[in-house]
């Protein structure tokens, strides 16, 4: 559990392998997304922090922190139930800080809670952007991507337990 709680911004994507890497990222695109990422709960618990992000935009959202007491990716990690909306932007739960920062228009989101090592440490998602709210919204995410994103982020729980259990027993080898 120790070894679990120590991932954090900093060192999981060093952490993440070239499966996990390629399993992210072929979900992401098979959904149609446009961008991607792994938040996790930070050592305090107050926040959630985009610690691997996959897509056009994602140097500039890496380390990004938003509060657990607010946005739909606090609300799959609060309620451990997975989420997908198309025209999220009439949500108001919708967090927009993020898309203020990096200068986009969140159009559709999915939003899948990440479980490892017994704990909920945080959140798969994934997202249809523009770049303004005057364009033409992206095509709706498909009804079977929601589905999709829960088991890959339940497979990504199960790859970052056995990759522990190979740090801890000593087979790691240091791929």
């Amino acid at each position: 559990m120790r070894t679990a709680e120590s991932l954090n911004v900093a060192n999981f994507g060093q952490f993440l392998d070239p499966t996990m890497r390629n399993l992210l990222q072929r979900a992401f695109q098979n959904a149609g997304a446009h961008e991607g990422a792994v938040w996790l709960v930070d050592g305090e618990g107050k926040n959630l922090v985009i610690c691997h992000a996959w897509g056009l935009r994602a140097e500039q959202v890496m380390g990004f922190a938003q509060p657990i007491t607010s946005g739909i990716v606090s609300m799959v990690l609060a309620t451990e139930q997975a989420f997908c909306e198309n025209k999220v932007y009439t949500n108001r739960m919708q967090a927009r800080a993020l898309d203020q920062k990096v200068g986009m228009f969140t159009c559709s989101m999915i939003a899948a809670p990440l479980i490892f090592a017994k704990g909920l440490r945080g959140v798969v998602s994934c997202i249809k952007a523009k770049q303004t709210a005057e364009e033409p919204d992206p095509p709706d995410f498909a009804p079977t991507a929601l589905g999709e994103m829960q088991f890959v982020a339940h497979v990504l729980g199960k790859l970052i337990e056995f990759e522990l259990v190979s740090i801890i027993s000593g087979w790691d080898n240091g791929l």
